[in-house]
């Protein structure tokens, strides 16, 4: 935001600084949805808080929103007192991306 107002213009939503820290041990899935949490929830993640998503929802404790063509799950799961919706895909057991909370209201396969 400083460097915005420093700039003369408008702080815009991308210029407000994230955590750095978690980083260590990422993949760039792991990123991608850290960056979707952030920009989404403002959320700030690490990767532990992924992992523990994706063991939640392997469990059977996220609750499952529809299932879409590619096979892949929308799925609403806790995290750090917010509810996110993320996409899982059962194939790889892993967290692909995570979703806007107006996701929610979209269509699924079945409809």
């Amino acid at each position: 935001m400083a460097k915005a107002r420093a700039e003369g213009r408008k702080p815009k939503a991308d210029d407000v600084r994230r955590p750095a820290s978690g980083f260590v041990g990422h993949d760039g899935r792991e990123r991608h949805a850290i960056d979707r949490a952030w920009q989404r929830y403002r959320l700030v993640l690490v990767v532990e808080d992924i992992r523990q998503m994706e063991a939640r929802i392997a469990t059977g404790l996220g609750q499952i929103v529809r299932r879409q063509v590619d096979g892949s799950e929308v799925h609403m799961v806790p995290v750090r007192d917010t509810v996110v919706l993320v996409v899982w895909s059962p194939l790889t057991q892993r967290i692909v991306t995570v979703l806007p909370p107006s996701a929610r209201s979209r269509r699924s396969v079945t409809d």
